[in-house]
């Protein structure tokens, strides 16, 4: 795999780990993806989430966060998926829709299922960064004059 279809697995496995259950279901329905084979059925666990200082200095332990994962063999290609809570169904279709999309049924699956969710991700990041910009406050302060001294 070539460092331009990692990005783009990348990208793609970024969007179904946000994607609704319901819409990897109904974008999976009719793709056939060969005899699928669970290397790692879905399991439940704790990650460490590490934070910077001020976004740039020096790291320190957040505190951890429950991850649901899952592996499979569909033909010849493996899936993972990687989920933040406790989602075992979620999981598993983001691990089915990532062997799916680097199969032969790739570009339909990325027709029917990638494009619409990174649109839809796209208007929701937008949408919560117009609300919080909406509640900006802009502070000045205005200088004494030069001659003025207090006592």
């Amino acid at each position: 795999m070539d460092q331009e279809e990692m990005m783009a697995r990348a990208d793609w496995l970024a969007v179904l780990a946000r994607a609704p259950q319901a819409a990897m279901e109904a974008a999976l329905s009719g793709v056939t993806t060969g005899p699928v084979v669970w290397i790692r059925p879905a399991g439940i666990g704790m990650v460490m989430l590490e934070g910077r200082a001020g976004g740039t200095g020096q790291r320190f332990s957040l505190g951890q966060a429950t991850v649901t994962r899952a592996t499979c063999r569909a033909g010849e290609q493996i899936g993972v998926g990687y989920v933040l809570g406790h989602f075992p169904r979620r999981a598993e279709l983001m691990a089915l829709c990532d062997a799916a999309l680097q199969g032969p049924s790739g570009a339909a699956l990325m027709a029917r299922l990638i494009t619409p969710q990174q649109a839809a991700q796209r208007a929701a990041r937008d949408d919560r960064a117009r609300a919080a910009a909406a509640t900006k406050v802009e502070f000045f302060t205005m200088a004494r004059h030069a001659g003025a001294r207090s006592t």
